[in-house]
């Protein structure tokens, strides 16, 4: 994942991504958070996956805000957006 972002005061602001692994036919659930947001107000991921993958369903929760779209039938790759 490559994140791209303007020089902030907070040189604190972190976006981790979980490290996962699995085995075929496995369900693996991936975590993105974002901790000491300076005052970050929209963020867009682009999910691409191995073709052999399946994504299943997308959660948010209120670190990510109230206006979050991630537009289904899912396609990869994935667009989900975040305001």
């Amino acid at each position: 994942m490559s994140v791209f972002a303007e020089e902030t005061n907070n040189s604190r602001m972190s976006l981790t991504v979980s490290s996962i692994s699995a085995m075929p036919g496995e369900t693996v659930k991936l975590s993105v958070s974002v901790a000491d947001n300076p005052g970050l107000s929209s963020l867009k991921f682009n999910v691409e996956y191995d073709s052999c993958l399946t994504l299943a369903k997308v959660e948010f929760n209120s670190a990510f805000g109230n206006m979050i779209t991630a537009p289904t039938p899912y396609k990869n790759p994935q667009t989900i957006t975040m305001i």
